[in-house]
Protein backbone atom coordinates (compact mmCIF):
# COMPACT_ATOMS: atom_id res chain seq x y z
CA UNK A 1 0.00 0.00 0.00
CA UNK A 2 2.99 2.55 0.61
CA UNK A 3 4.00 1.98 -2.69
CA UNK A 4 1.02 2.79 -4.50
CA UNK A 5 0.54 6.22 -2.11
CA UNK A 6 3.36 7.16 -3.11
CA UNK A 7 3.05 6.34 -6.96
CA UNK A 8 -0.20 8.33 -7.01
CA UNK A 9 1.25 11.50 -5.13
CA UNK A 10 4.22 11.79 -7.69
CA UNK A 11 2.01 11.67 -10.45
CA UNK A 12 -0.26 14.11 -9.06
CA UNK A 13 2.67 16.18 -7.75
CA UNK A 14 3.62 16.36 -11.51
CA UNK A 15 0.07 17.56 -12.40
CA UNK A 16 0.11 19.91 -9.75
CA UNK A 17 3.70 21.61 -11.19
CA UNK A 18 2.02 21.27 -14.77
CA UNK A 19 -0.36 23.60 -13.62
CA UNK A 20 2.27 25.88 -11.98
CA UNK A 21 3.61 26.18 -15.73
CA UNK A 22 0.31 27.82 -16.56
CA UNK A 23 0.39 30.30 -14.02
CA UNK A 24 3.80 31.12 -14.18
CA UNK A 25 3.07 31.93 -17.79
CA UNK A 26 -0.10 33.62 -16.75
CA UNK A 27 2.35 35.73 -14.40
CA UNK A 28 4.77 36.65 -17.18
CA UNK A 29 2.47 37.50 -19.00
CA UNK A 30 1.21 40.19 -16.69
CA UNK A 31 4.91 41.34 -16.10
CA UNK A 32 5.61 41.94 -20.26
CA UNK A 33 2.36 43.93 -19.83
CA UNK A 34 3.58 46.10 -17.04
CA UNK A 35 6.86 46.66 -19.63
CA UNK A 36 5.39 47.81 -22.26
CA UNK A 37 2.78 50.00 -20.31
CA UNK A 38 6.05 51.59 -18.61
CA UNK A 39 8.32 51.95 -21.98
CA UNK A 40 5.35 54.10 -23.16
CA UNK A 41 5.57 56.28 -20.38
CA UNK A 42 9.26 56.96 -20.58
CA UNK A 43 9.03 60.17 -22.85
CA UNK A 44 5.93 62.08 -21.60
CA UNK A 45 5.80 64.73 -18.97
CA UNK A 46 8.00 65.04 -15.51
CA UNK A 47 10.47 62.81 -13.80
CA UNK A 48 8.38 62.97 -11.07
CA UNK A 49 4.97 61.85 -13.20
CA UNK A 50 6.48 59.00 -15.06
CA UNK A 51 7.60 57.73 -11.53
CA UNK A 52 4.03 58.12 -10.32
CA UNK A 53 2.78 56.32 -13.84
CA UNK A 54 5.16 53.62 -13.31
CA UNK A 55 4.53 52.93 -9.29
CA UNK A 56 0.66 52.61 -10.28
CA UNK A 57 1.11 50.59 -13.30
CA UNK A 58 3.52 48.10 -10.75
CA UNK A 59 0.76 48.03 -8.18
CA UNK A 60 -1.63 46.98 -10.27
CA UNK A 61 -0.12 44.70 -11.88
CA UNK A 62 0.73 42.71 -8.96
CA UNK A 63 -2.39 42.91 -7.75
CA UNK A 64 -3.11 41.06 -10.74
CA UNK A 65 -0.99 38.53 -10.01
CA UNK A 66 -2.30 37.96 -6.33
CA UNK A 67 -5.19 37.24 -8.28
CA UNK A 68 -3.76 34.47 -9.78
CA UNK A 69 -2.03 32.93 -7.17
CA UNK A 70 -5.83 32.49 -5.50
CA UNK A 71 -5.13 29.55 -3.62
CA UNK A 72 -8.66 28.91 -2.23
CA UNK A 73 -9.62 26.83 -5.75
CA UNK A 74 -6.52 25.40 -5.37
CA UNK A 75 -6.98 23.73 -2.26
CA UNK A 76 -10.51 22.76 -2.68
CA UNK A 77 -9.69 20.88 -5.68
CA UNK A 78 -6.77 19.21 -4.43
CA UNK A 79 -9.03 18.14 -1.04
CA UNK A 80 -11.38 16.75 -3.84
CA UNK A 81 -8.26 14.43 -5.23
CA UNK A 82 -7.38 13.66 -2.04
CA UNK A 83 -10.86 11.94 -1.21
CA UNK A 84 -11.51 10.35 -4.21
CA UNK A 85 -8.21 8.69 -4.53
CA UNK A 86 -7.69 7.52 -1.01
CA UNK A 87 -11.14 6.72 -1.32
CA UNK A 88 -11.05 4.60 -3.54
CA UNK A 89 -8.42 2.88 -2.71
CA UNK A 90 -9.50 2.17 0.72
CA UNK A 91 -12.49 0.48 -1.10
CA UNK A 92 -9.94 -1.65 -3.78
CA UNK A 93 -7.75 -3.13 -0.97
CA UNK A 94 -10.83 -3.12 1.71
CA UNK A 95 -9.21 -1.67 4.14
CA UNK A 96 -11.70 -0.10 7.39
CA UNK A 97 -10.93 3.31 7.50
CA UNK A 98 -13.62 5.27 5.89
CA UNK A 99 -12.28 8.47 4.38
CA UNK A 100 -13.66 11.94 6.29
CA UNK A 101 -14.01 14.34 3.87
CA UNK A 102 -12.50 18.07 5.14
CA UNK A 103 -15.17 21.08 5.75
CA UNK A 104 -16.31 23.51 2.76
CA UNK A 105 -16.45 26.16 5.55
CA UNK A 106 -12.78 25.39 7.03
CA UNK A 107 -11.73 25.80 3.26
CA UNK A 108 -11.30 29.36 3.61
CA UNK A 109 -9.67 29.88 6.97
CA UNK A 110 -7.01 27.19 5.46
CA UNK A 111 -6.18 29.42 2.39
CA UNK A 112 -6.09 32.97 4.98
CA UNK A 113 -3.35 31.43 6.43
CA UNK A 114 -1.25 30.16 4.03
CA UNK A 115 2.33 31.22 3.13
CA UNK A 116 5.36 30.84 1.12
CA UNK A 117 8.48 30.39 3.32
CA UNK A 118 6.66 32.14 5.95
CA UNK A 119 5.14 35.16 4.63
CA UNK A 120 1.32 35.72 3.72
CA UNK A 121 1.06 35.74 -0.25
CA UNK A 122 0.57 39.95 -0.13
CA UNK A 123 3.62 40.15 1.51
CA UNK A 124 5.08 37.97 -0.63
CA UNK A 125 4.32 39.92 -3.64
CA UNK A 126 4.62 43.25 -2.03
CA UNK A 127 8.21 42.16 -1.35
CA UNK A 128 8.70 41.92 -5.21
CA UNK A 129 6.52 44.82 -6.24
CA UNK A 130 8.80 47.19 -3.91
CA UNK A 131 11.55 45.74 -5.17
CA UNK A 132 10.97 45.95 -8.88
CA UNK A 133 9.74 49.30 -8.36
CA UNK A 134 12.58 50.89 -6.71
CA UNK A 135 15.40 48.93 -8.93
CA UNK A 136 13.28 51.01 -12.19
CA UNK A 137 13.11 54.58 -9.95
CA UNK A 138 16.67 54.35 -9.45
CA UNK A 139 17.41 53.78 -13.12
CA UNK A 140 15.34 56.25 -14.30
CA UNK A 141 16.60 59.33 -11.70
CA UNK A 142 20.29 57.65 -12.71
CA UNK A 143 19.60 58.58 -16.38
CA UNK A 144 18.09 61.72 -15.54
CA UNK A 145 21.67 62.74 -13.70
CA UNK A 146 23.42 61.68 -16.70
CA UNK A 147 21.55 63.42 -18.78
CA UNK A 148 21.31 60.79 -21.67
CA UNK A 149 17.98 58.59 -22.42
CA UNK A 150 17.12 55.39 -20.66
CA UNK A 151 18.70 52.40 -21.92
CA UNK A 152 15.57 49.94 -22.63
CA UNK A 153 17.56 47.21 -22.54
CA UNK A 154 18.57 47.92 -19.27
CA UNK A 155 14.57 47.74 -18.85
CA UNK A 156 14.38 44.39 -19.83
CA UNK A 157 17.27 42.99 -17.79
CA UNK A 158 15.06 44.12 -14.75
CA UNK A 159 11.81 42.38 -15.75
CA UNK A 160 13.94 39.16 -16.55
CA UNK A 161 15.26 39.37 -12.81
CA UNK A 162 11.59 39.94 -11.89
CA UNK A 163 10.52 36.79 -13.73
CA UNK A 164 13.04 34.41 -11.88
CA UNK A 165 11.90 35.97 -8.99
CA UNK A 166 8.37 35.06 -10.07
CA UNK A 167 9.34 31.45 -11.20
CA UNK A 168 11.26 30.73 -7.98
CA UNK A 169 7.67 31.86 -6.33
CA UNK A 170 5.92 30.26 -8.10
CA UNK A 171 7.33 27.00 -7.80
CA UNK A 172 7.39 27.23 -4.46
CA UNK A 173 3.78 28.28 -4.28
CA UNK A 174 2.61 25.03 -5.64
CA UNK A 175 4.54 23.60 -3.44
CA UNK A 176 3.13 25.13 -0.58
CA UNK A 177 -0.59 24.98 -1.25
CA UNK A 178 -0.26 21.00 -1.86
CA UNK A 179 1.70 20.36 1.19
CA UNK A 180 -1.09 22.59 3.37
CA UNK A 181 -3.68 20.64 1.86
CA UNK A 182 -2.05 17.46 1.96
CA UNK A 183 -1.14 18.07 5.77
CA UNK A 184 -4.77 19.58 6.88
CA UNK A 185 -6.43 16.11 4.94
CA UNK A 186 -4.11 13.82 7.13
CA UNK A 187 -4.78 15.42 10.27
CA UNK A 188 -8.83 14.27 10.06
CA UNK A 189 -8.21 10.60 8.85
CA UNK A 190 -6.94 8.01 10.61
CA UNK A 191 -6.12 5.93 6.98
CA UNK A 192 -2.62 7.98 7.53
CA UNK A 193 -0.42 6.38 9.69
CA UNK A 194 2.79 9.07 8.64
CA UNK A 195 4.79 10.78 6.36
CA UNK A 196 7.94 10.38 4.36
CA UNK A 197 10.02 12.50 3.38
CA UNK A 198 10.63 11.97 -0.78
CA UNK A 199 13.18 14.11 -3.06
CA UNK A 200 13.12 12.32 -6.37
CA UNK A 201 12.15 15.24 -8.88
CA UNK A 202 15.16 16.83 -8.75
CA UNK A 203 18.21 15.64 -10.25
CA UNK A 204 20.51 17.46 -7.73
CA UNK A 205 19.04 18.90 -4.58
CA UNK A 206 20.03 21.07 -1.25
CA UNK A 207 21.65 19.43 1.52
CA UNK A 208 19.30 19.40 3.71
CA UNK A 209 16.77 17.31 1.44
CA UNK A 210 19.15 15.29 0.60
CA UNK A 211 20.40 14.08 4.21
CA UNK A 212 16.11 13.93 4.52
CA UNK A 213 15.32 12.09 1.70
CA UNK A 214 13.61 8.36 2.68
CA UNK A 215 13.00 9.19 6.61
CA UNK A 216 9.98 8.32 8.17
CA UNK A 217 7.55 10.28 10.93
CA UNK A 218 4.66 9.04 12.61
CA UNK A 219 1.19 10.46 12.95
CA UNK A 220 2.05 12.71 15.60
CA UNK A 221 5.25 14.02 13.42
CA UNK A 222 7.48 12.11 16.08
CA UNK A 223 10.71 10.62 13.88
CA UNK A 224 11.13 7.06 13.41
CA UNK A 225 14.54 5.24 12.97
CA UNK A 226 16.38 9.17 13.71
CA UNK A 227 16.09 12.14 15.86
CA UNK A 228 15.71 14.87 12.69
CA UNK A 229 12.94 17.11 13.31
CA UNK A 230 9.24 16.82 11.41
CA UNK A 231 9.11 19.60 8.55
CA UNK A 232 7.02 20.36 5.77
CA UNK A 233 8.11 21.14 2.49
CA UNK A 234 8.92 23.59 0.95
CA UNK A 235 12.19 23.96 2.99
CA UNK A 236 13.55 26.26 0.42
CA UNK A 237 12.63 27.76 -2.52
CA UNK A 238 12.67 25.63 -5.45
CA UNK A 239 12.06 22.85 -3.57
CA UNK A 240 10.15 19.87 -5.16
CA UNK A 241 10.78 17.37 -2.37
CA UNK A 242 7.50 16.04 -0.90
CA UNK A 243 5.80 14.53 2.40
CA UNK A 244 4.34 10.86 0.93
CA UNK A 245 1.37 9.50 3.05
CA UNK A 246 2.41 6.25 5.15
CA UNK A 247 -0.31 3.59 5.39
CA UNK A 248 1.83 0.91 7.46
CA UNK A 249 4.78 2.18 9.42
CA UNK A 250 6.12 -0.84 9.70
CA UNK A 251 6.41 -1.59 5.87
CA UNK A 252 9.66 -1.88 4.40
CA UNK A 253 11.10 0.71 2.67
CA UNK A 254 13.91 0.26 0.37
CA UNK A 255 13.84 3.79 -0.98
CA UNK A 256 12.50 5.43 -4.26
CA UNK A 257 13.73 7.06 -7.58
CA UNK A 258 12.34 9.01 -9.79
CA UNK A 259 13.20 5.77 -12.18
CA UNK A 260 10.79 3.40 -10.16
CA UNK A 261 7.80 6.51 -10.55
CA UNK A 262 8.32 6.14 -14.35
CA UNK A 263 8.31 2.19 -14.39
CA UNK A 264 4.85 2.49 -12.75
CA UNK A 265 3.72 4.61 -15.65
CA UNK A 266 2.00 3.54 -18.95
CA UNK A 267 3.64 5.18 -22.12
CA UNK A 268 0.32 6.47 -22.63
CA UNK A 269 0.24 8.45 -19.05
CA UNK A 270 3.66 9.11 -19.75
CA UNK A 271 2.83 10.78 -22.98
CA UNK A 272 -0.31 12.54 -21.91
CA UNK A 273 2.00 14.37 -18.58
CA UNK A 274 5.01 14.70 -20.60
CA UNK A 275 3.74 15.09 -24.13
CA UNK A 276 4.28 12.10 -27.07
CA UNK A 277 8.06 12.80 -27.43
CA UNK A 278 9.75 13.41 -24.06
CA UNK A 279 7.01 11.02 -22.97
CA UNK A 280 8.41 8.35 -25.22
CA UNK A 281 11.82 8.65 -23.94
CA UNK A 282 11.01 8.21 -20.49
CA UNK A 283 9.48 5.12 -21.32
CA UNK A 284 13.03 4.06 -23.24
CA UNK A 285 15.00 5.15 -20.23
CA UNK A 286 16.69 8.00 -22.69
CA UNK A 287 16.37 10.26 -20.41
CA UNK A 288 15.51 10.84 -16.25
CA UNK A 289 12.56 12.13 -14.83
CA UNK A 290 14.07 15.27 -13.20
CA UNK A 291 15.31 16.47 -16.56
CA UNK A 292 11.91 16.05 -18.23
CA UNK A 293 10.08 17.86 -15.66
CA UNK A 294 10.92 21.42 -17.43
CA UNK A 295 9.06 19.95 -20.25
CA UNK A 296 5.58 18.97 -18.87
CA UNK A 297 2.92 20.03 -20.49
CA UNK A 298 0.72 23.25 -19.31
CA UNK A 299 -2.57 22.25 -18.13
CA UNK A 300 -5.28 24.92 -16.56
CA UNK A 301 -6.77 24.95 -13.04
CA UNK A 302 -10.17 23.60 -15.15
CA UNK A 303 -8.06 21.18 -17.18
CA UNK A 304 -6.96 19.69 -14.19
CA UNK A 305 -10.15 19.51 -12.90
CA UNK A 306 -11.70 17.88 -15.50
CA UNK A 307 -8.78 15.61 -15.92
CA UNK A 308 -9.55 14.65 -12.03
CA UNK A 309 -13.33 13.81 -12.47
CA UNK A 310 -12.74 12.15 -15.58
CA UNK A 311 -10.18 9.82 -13.91
CA UNK A 312 -13.05 9.55 -11.00
CA UNK A 313 -16.14 8.97 -13.09
CA UNK A 314 -15.17 7.89 -15.93
CA UNK A 315 -18.02 9.68 -17.01
CA UNK A 316 -19.10 10.81 -21.09
CA UNK A 317 -20.57 14.14 -19.57
CA UNK A 318 -19.53 17.02 -21.13
CA UNK A 319 -16.97 19.40 -19.83
CA UNK A 320 -19.75 21.86 -19.70
CA UNK A 321 -21.99 19.54 -17.17
CA UNK A 322 -18.62 18.60 -14.86
CA UNK A 323 -17.91 22.40 -14.44
CA UNK A 324 -21.02 23.66 -13.56
CA UNK A 325 -21.25 25.61 -10.95
CA UNK A 326 -24.48 23.51 -9.62
CA UNK A 327 -23.43 19.97 -10.20
CA UNK A 328 -19.57 20.83 -8.87
CA UNK A 329 -20.55 20.80 -4.61
CA UNK A 330 -22.69 17.69 -5.78
CA UNK A 331 -19.92 15.81 -7.42
CA UNK A 332 -17.83 16.57 -4.35
CA UNK A 333 -20.09 15.40 -2.29
CA UNK A 334 -20.71 11.90 -4.51
CA UNK A 335 -16.39 11.47 -4.10
CA UNK A 336 -17.10 9.94 -0.67
CA UNK A 337 -20.13 7.61 -1.37
CA UNK A 338 -18.35 6.42 -4.89
CA UNK A 339 -16.70 3.33 -3.83
CA UNK A 340 -20.19 1.56 -2.92
CA UNK A 341 -22.27 3.67 -5.66
CA UNK A 342 -19.78 1.67 -8.17
CA UNK A 343 -20.07 -1.89 -6.32
CA UNK A 344 -24.05 -1.53 -6.93
CA UNK A 345 -24.46 -0.13 -10.25
CA UNK A 346 -22.50 -3.21 -11.28
CA UNK A 347 -25.37 -5.25 -10.75
CA UNK A 348 -27.31 -3.48 -13.08
CA UNK A 349 -24.94 -2.91 -15.78
CA UNK A 350 -24.81 0.92 -15.01
CA UNK A 351 -22.50 3.37 -16.47
CA UNK A 352 -20.34 5.62 -15.11
CA UNK A 353 -22.70 7.89 -16.40
CA UNK A 354 -25.86 6.43 -15.34
CA UNK A 355 -25.03 6.49 -11.45
CA UNK A 356 -23.75 9.85 -12.15
CA UNK A 357 -27.13 11.29 -13.81
CA UNK A 358 -29.13 9.61 -10.79
CA UNK A 359 -26.85 11.27 -8.22
CA UNK A 360 -27.16 14.42 -9.54
CA UNK A 361 -30.93 13.97 -9.69
CA UNK A 362 -31.12 13.42 -6.10
CA UNK A 363 -30.09 16.66 -5.53
CA UNK A 364 -30.76 18.81 -8.76
CA UNK A 365 -34.37 16.87 -9.72
CA UNK A 366 -36.41 19.96 -9.21
CA UNK A 367 -33.45 22.30 -11.29
CA UNK A 368 -33.69 19.37 -13.98
CA UNK A 369 -37.71 19.63 -14.35
CA UNK A 370 -38.08 22.78 -14.23
CA UNK A 371 -35.72 23.33 -17.49
CA UNK A 372 -37.61 20.96 -19.08
CA UNK A 373 -41.07 22.41 -18.38
CA UNK A 374 -39.91 26.17 -18.95
CA UNK A 375 -37.83 26.58 -21.96
CA UNK A 376 -36.98 30.37 -20.88
CA UNK A 377 -35.32 29.44 -17.87
CA UNK A 378 -31.73 30.29 -17.84
CA UNK A 379 -29.54 30.74 -20.46
CA UNK A 380 -28.93 28.29 -23.31
CA UNK A 381 -25.77 26.70 -21.75
CA UNK A 382 -27.23 26.12 -18.57
CA UNK A 383 -30.30 24.77 -20.44
CA UNK A 384 -28.08 22.55 -22.58
CA UNK A 385 -26.65 21.34 -19.20
CA UNK A 386 -30.10 19.89 -17.70
CA UNK A 387 -31.05 18.59 -20.88
CA UNK A 388 -27.74 16.75 -21.01
CA UNK A 389 -28.25 15.51 -17.39
CA UNK A 390 -31.92 14.64 -17.86
CA UNK A 391 -31.41 12.34 -21.09
CA UNK A 392 -28.90 10.64 -19.24
CA UNK A 393 -31.46 10.12 -16.08
CA UNK A 394 -33.81 8.57 -18.40
CA UNK A 395 -31.04 6.15 -20.38
CA UNK A 396 -30.27 4.83 -16.90
CA UNK A 397 -33.91 4.42 -15.30
CA UNK A 398 -34.50 2.43 -18.98
CA UNK A 399 -31.92 -0.18 -17.29
CA UNK A 400 -33.22 -0.86 -14.21
CA UNK A 401 -36.14 -3.47 -12.67
CA UNK A 402 -39.60 -2.04 -12.21
CA UNK A 403 -40.91 -1.15 -9.21
CA UNK A 404 -44.58 -2.41 -8.51
CA UNK A 405 -46.60 -0.97 -5.67
CA UNK A 406 -47.79 2.11 -4.20
CA UNK A 407 -45.60 5.30 -3.87
CA UNK A 408 -46.20 8.71 -2.62
CA UNK A 409 -45.67 12.13 -3.77
CA UNK A 410 -45.92 15.03 -2.12
CA UNK A 411 -46.21 17.99 -4.75
CA UNK A 412 -47.25 21.92 -5.51
CA UNK A 413 -49.13 21.34 -8.86
CA UNK A 414 -49.74 24.28 -10.67
CA UNK A 415 -53.82 25.04 -10.80
CA UNK A 416 -54.11 24.22 -13.84
CA UNK A 417 -52.46 21.20 -14.33
CA UNK A 418 -54.18 20.28 -11.48
CA UNK A 419 -57.40 20.62 -12.67
CA UNK A 420 -56.48 18.34 -15.46
CA UNK A 421 -56.29 15.58 -13.06
CA UNK A 422 -60.33 14.43 -12.97
CA UNK A 423 -61.28 10.97 -12.09
CA UNK A 424 -60.67 8.85 -15.10
CA UNK A 425 -58.96 11.15 -17.13
CA UNK A 426 -55.20 10.21 -18.09
CA UNK A 427 -52.88 12.87 -17.61
CA UNK A 428 -49.33 12.71 -19.57
CA UNK A 429 -46.12 13.81 -17.34
CA UNK A 430 -43.43 15.12 -19.62
CA UNK A 431 -40.85 15.86 -16.61
CA UNK A 432 -39.20 13.46 -14.62
CA UNK A 433 -41.68 12.26 -11.75
CA UNK A 434 -39.92 11.40 -7.90
CA UNK A 435 -42.23 9.63 -5.97
CA UNK A 436 -40.97 7.58 -2.25
CA UNK A 437 -41.86 4.52 -0.45
CA UNK A 438 -42.05 6.56 2.67
CA UNK A 439 -44.86 9.77 3.36
CA UNK A 440 -42.75 11.84 3.32
CA UNK A 441 -43.61 16.08 3.11
CA UNK A 442 -40.21 17.82 2.35
CA UNK A 443 -41.95 21.21 2.39
CA UNK A 444 -45.20 23.18 4.16
CA UNK A 445 -46.02 24.68 0.54
CA UNK A 446 -46.74 20.84 -0.74
CA UNK A 447 -50.41 20.90 -0.24
CA UNK A 448 -51.13 17.92 -3.14
CA UNK A 449 -50.58 14.31 -1.74
CA UNK A 450 -50.66 11.88 -4.80
CA UNK A 451 -50.81 7.82 -4.23
CA UNK A 452 -49.40 6.25 -7.28
CA UNK A 453 -49.80 2.30 -8.27
CA UNK A 454 -46.24 2.32 -9.80
CA UNK A 455 -45.75 -0.40 -12.20
CA UNK A 456 -42.26 1.09 -14.11
CA UNK A 457 -40.85 3.53 -11.25
CA UNK A 458 -37.64 2.91 -10.71
CA UNK A 459 -36.21 2.58 -6.99
CA UNK A 460 -32.72 4.44 -7.40
CA UNK A 461 -32.06 4.69 -3.38
CA UNK A 462 -28.71 2.78 -4.02
CA UNK A 463 -27.45 5.73 -6.22
CA UNK A 464 -28.90 8.90 -4.68
CA UNK A 465 -27.18 11.65 -2.42
CA UNK A 466 -30.59 10.82 -0.01
CA UNK A 467 -31.07 6.97 0.11
CA UNK A 468 -33.56 7.37 3.37
CA UNK A 469 -35.60 8.52 1.07
CA UNK A 470 -36.14 5.63 -0.79
CA UNK A 471 -37.02 7.42 -3.83
CA UNK A 472 -38.69 6.16 -7.00
CA UNK A 473 -38.45 7.62 -10.01
CA UNK A 474 -40.69 7.50 -12.93
CA UNK A 475 -39.37 8.50 -16.31
CA UNK A 476 -40.70 11.50 -18.14
CA UNK A 477 -43.37 10.93 -20.62
CA UNK A 478 -44.93 8.65 -18.18
CA UNK A 479 -49.14 8.36 -17.81
CA UNK A 480 -51.22 7.95 -15.02
CA UNK A 481 -54.96 7.44 -14.70
CA UNK A 482 -56.79 9.24 -12.02
CA UNK A 483 -58.66 6.68 -9.90
CA UNK A 484 -60.04 9.26 -7.79
CA UNK A 485 -60.00 12.87 -6.05
CA UNK A 486 -60.48 14.04 -3.07
CA UNK A 487 -60.05 17.63 -0.98
CA UNK A 488 -60.06 17.87 2.78
CA UNK A 489 -58.97 21.18 3.55
CA UNK A 490 -55.79 22.56 2.28
CA UNK A 491 -55.03 19.02 0.74
CA UNK A 492 -55.91 17.43 -2.34
CA UNK A 493 -55.12 13.82 -2.68
CA UNK A 494 -55.11 11.60 -6.02
CA UNK A 495 -55.16 8.55 -6.19
CA UNK A 496 -53.31 7.71 -9.36
CA UNK A 497 -52.03 4.54 -11.47
CA UNK A 498 -49.80 4.23 -13.91
CA UNK A 499 -50.67 3.34 -17.22
CA UNK A 500 -48.05 0.63 -18.85
CA UNK A 501 -47.34 1.40 -22.58
CA UNK A 502 -45.40 -1.46 -23.07
CA UNK A 503 -48.35 -2.99 -23.42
Amino acid sequence: MNKILINELITRQIDLLRYEKTVRNDVFALLDFMQSNIQTQLFSGSLNAQIEHIENIIKNGYASILKILDVLPVLDTEMMWLAATLGGLAAAYKLKDKIIPFAQKKLKDLAEKFTVGGLTLPETLAKQQNDLTAKIKAWLRQAKIDDITPDLSELGDLFSHAKNTAKTMTRTWINSVAHTAHDAFAKINPMIKGFRHLSVLDGTTTAVCTHRNGLLWDKKRNPIGHNEAFKRPPLHYNCRSKLVYVYDLKEPFNGYSGEDWIKSRSLSQLQEQFGKGIGQMLFDGKIQLSDALDGVKQLTLQALQLKQLREQFGTTLTDSVLMNSLVQPVLREMIFRLPEIKQTAKQYHLSDTDYTALFLYSRLGQTINRVQYNRQFGSAEIRAVFDEINTAINHALAKLPNYAGVVIRFSHLPNDFLDLHQIGQVVHYDNLVSASLLEVKLSSHENNQLIIFSKSGKLIENWSALPHQHEVLFRAGTRFKVLDKQQYGQMTYLWLEEIDDEK
